[in-house]
């Protein structure tokens, strides 16, 4: 939490914290307001949390790969992402699923030669197809639990709405994310 005025407090990502040496022992964070362009650059850069990944005094890292995969996969998943069919077909190659595709750790991940990906519609078709980012994840699981009974997952979801509180069950049937 970062303090600011008398009683208010404004909660910060907990993915952020140790890049600012958040302890929650009562230290206070102190403004400094940069004079001029040259200032302002140099404060840009050394606050920029989301670049800051070594600390200077132990050479450890302060953010690791979860923080990295939950903002790329909050990115890739909001309702105003688009990807154009070169953008789509690469993200599946990184992912490992086409044949060729190796893990770093020497893990074959790659599929056999008689298998091969169910690519799903594009979700826009004019003016050129585009397909979303849930559209990638979905190609994912349905490609990784092919063979397999489908995934139907019962979520309990509360929705607020004018006439009060209702509660909703959402179901999602063969991993189509919508």
């Amino acid at each position: 939490m970062l303090k600011h005025g008398k009683d208010e407090q404004r909660l910060r990502s907990k993915t952020i914290l140790l890049s600012y040496n958040a302890d929650f022992d009562g230290d206070e964070m102190n403004v400094h307001l940069p004079q001029d362009e040259i200032s302002r650059s140099e404060a840009y850069n050394i606050v920029n949390a989301n670049n800051q990944y070594i600390v200077p005094a132990r050479g450890y890292t302060v953010r690791g790969l979860i923080e990295d995969h939950i903002v790329s996969s909050v990115l890739l998943t909001m309702q105003d992402t688009f990807l154009n069919s070169e953008q789509f077909n690469q993200l599946l190659y990184a992912s490992g699923v086409f044949n060729g595709g190796n893990s770093r750790h020497g893990k074959n991940s790659s599929i056999d030669k008689g298998c091969f990906v169910k690519l799903v519609l594009p979700a826009v078709w004019k003016p050129k197809p585009l397909w979303t980012g849930k559209q990638v994840i979905t190609t994912l699981l349905n490609h990784l639990t092919r063979g397999y009974m489908p995934c139907i997952v019962h979520n309990k979801v509360i929705q607020y709405t004018t006439e009060g509180l209702e509660k909703a069950l959402w179901l999602v049937l063969s991993f189509n994310l919508t």
